[in-house]
């Protein structure tokens, strides 16, 4: 998803200019809740590597 995607569902009435600053803050977050393999990204923007499926789910 685009970097400027994100940005505008996170801040629906206009992102503050530190918005995507505050965007990577919270990609670190999840990385470092989720894994650093667990999102991906380029210059583009981001995205969310899934892995395989367990069995039972």
């Amino acid at each position: 998803m685009s970097t400027g995607t994100l940005i505008e569902a996170l801040w629906c009435i206009g992102p503050p200019p530190t918005a995507r600053t505050q965007l990577q803050s919270c990609v670190l977050r999840l990385r470092r809740l989720q894994g650093a393999e667990a999102i991906a990204s380029d210059p583009a923007g981001y995205g969310i590597r899934l892995g395989p499926r367990r069995a039972g789910r």
